[in-house]
C-alpha cells in the first residue's frame, strides 16, 4: 500500500496564510510594488531589449496556496502588471515555494514542472521562453538586496522541505 504524502507543516503553511491578504490589495498598489520588482528583477534583460519575446503577451501567474493570480505583461519593452480584461497566452500555476524556487535559480525549472509542481497551460512555448528567459538570468547581476532576499527565502524553503516542516 503507498504510503500518503505528509501534509506540510505549520512553518510551511505559515507564509502562504499569512500572505493570503495580499490578494485584497488594491490593483494599483499591487502594479506599484510588483512592477518595481519586475523591474529590478529583469533590470539587465530590459536594457539588452530581451523581453521583446514578450511584447503585447499576457502570462498568468497563478500562485495557487496565496489564490493570487497576476496577469503580467510587456508593453514597450518594459514588465508590469495587467488587469485581467484578457485571457492570458499561457498561464503558469504552482505555490509560492515552486515560485521562489524558480527565482532563485535554487531548482531546475524542469524538474519542477515534469514532477507537476509547476503546470503550464495554453501557449506552451510562450511558457518555455518565459522560464528560458528566467533561467537565464545571472543572479549576481540583481540588485544586491534582491538577490540576498531571493537566497535567503530560497534557502529557507530548501531547509524546511528537508527538515518536513
Amino acid at each position: 500500500m503507498p504510503l500518503k504524502p505528509a501534509k506540510p507543516g505549520l512553518l510551511r503553511r505559515l507564509p502562504p496564510l499569512l500572505l493570503q491578504p495580499v490578494r485584497f490589495v488594491p490593483h494599483f498598489l499591487q502594479k506599484l510594488v510588483i512592477e518595481y520588482g519586475l523591474n529590478q528583477f529583469f533590470k539587465e534583460s530590459i536594457e539588452q531589449q530581451e523581453l521583446h519575446v514578450l511584447e503585447g503577451r499576457r502570462v498568468l501567474l497563478d500562485i495557487t496556496d496565496l489564490k493570487l493570480r497576476l496577469m503580467i505583461g510587456v508593453e514597450n519593452g518594459r514588465p508590469g502588471l495587467v488587469k485581467n480584461l484578457q485571457l492570458p497566452d499561457v498561464s503558469i500555476r504552482g505555490n509560492l515555494e515552486e515560485f521562489i524556487l524558480l527565482a532563485a535559480n535554487r531548482e531546475d525549472p524542469d524538474t519542477q514542472f515534469f514532477q507537476r509542481r509547476i503546470t503550464v497551460e495554453g501557449d506552451t512555448e510562450l511558457g518555455l521562453e518565459v522560464k528560458n528567459l528566467i533561467y537565464s538570468l545571472d543572479p549576481d547581476r540583481l540588485p544586491a538586496a534582491v538577490n540576498r532576499l531571493l537566497n535567503h527565502l530560497g534557502w529557507m524553503v530548501e531547509k524546511t522541505r528537508a527538515a518536513g516542516l
